[in-house]
């Protein structure tokens, strides 16, 4: 078991776990140096999404590895159950979306002669 130190609590995870956060820390280091010095266009909305990414994304996804191989996982299959609630939901909103969305009149069939 390894611990993650994060400066208010500590977290005891799984080598396998701490490895997934020391990886998705050096890529969110490495995509902010990308952000800051190499894209010209960048705004702070870029900054706070990466951000808020990041900031979800990592603990979700070392506490997902970390239950790989410890088990008793019912804290991710209720994350897990409510990701798949909001993507059903905001399809099914998209697609009333697009039904209303689509005013126009049906296309009439032009009947040509077959002479």
């Amino acid at each position: 078991m390894e611990t993650i130190d994060v400066g208010f609590k500590k977290f005891e995870v799984t080598r396998q776990a701490y490895i997934v956060f020391v990886a998705l820390l050096i890529a969110f280091f490495a995509q902010l140096i990308v952000l800051i010095f190499f894209v010209e266009d960048t705004s702070i909305s870029a900054y706070m999404i990466l951000i808020l990414y990041i900031a979800v994304m990592i603990p979700l996804i070392v506490y997902a590895n970390n239950c790989f191989v410890t088990g008793k996982c019912v804290v991710l299959s209720w994350v897990v159950s409510m990701i798949y609630v909001a993507i059903a939901v905001m399809s099914v909103t998209g697609m009333i979306a697009l039904a209303l969305a689509s005013t126009k009149k049906p296309r009439r069939r032009s009947k040509k002669s077959s002479r």
